[in-house]
């Protein structure tokens, strides 16, 4: 995928739009990164991840890490739709959003006791 999108920044056609979704790309990779660490830090190793329960400052943050996540990604995905790629990406992103989607509903259910 990335590869065709760095292919598509040297066709004057689809430069801009490919610039955008490479930079939406990587935002969102960024964004992945600091998911772990903000969901699974504030848990204590000693007591393993069903030990301990995150406060409500920790919840929030990482729900809103995985709001903005699911939101450029869907922003990749529009943008990479419109571009004429051999392949259409959006039916490789399409579970990926759909995944992201499901994984908003823990933070529903995280009790706060």
């Amino acid at each position: 995928m990335v590869t065709v999108l760095a292919g598509l920044r040297f066709n004057p056609n689809f430069s801009a739009q490919a610039d955008q979704a490479l930079t939406l790309y990587y935002a969102q990779l960024g964004l992945n990164l600091l998911w772990t660490p903000l969901f699974f830090g504030g848990r204590s190793k000693r007591y393993g991840l069903s030990g301990t329960l995150m406060t409500a400052k920790q919840k929030e943050i990482a729900l809103g890490n995985i709001l903005a996540l699911t939101g450029t990604v869907l922003a990749m995905t529009v943008k990479m739709h419109g571009l004429n790629t051999p392949f259409s990406t959006t039916w490789f992103l399409a579970p990926y959003c759909a995944w992201l989607g499901y994984g908003m509903f823990p933070y529903a259910t995280l009790d706060q006791r």
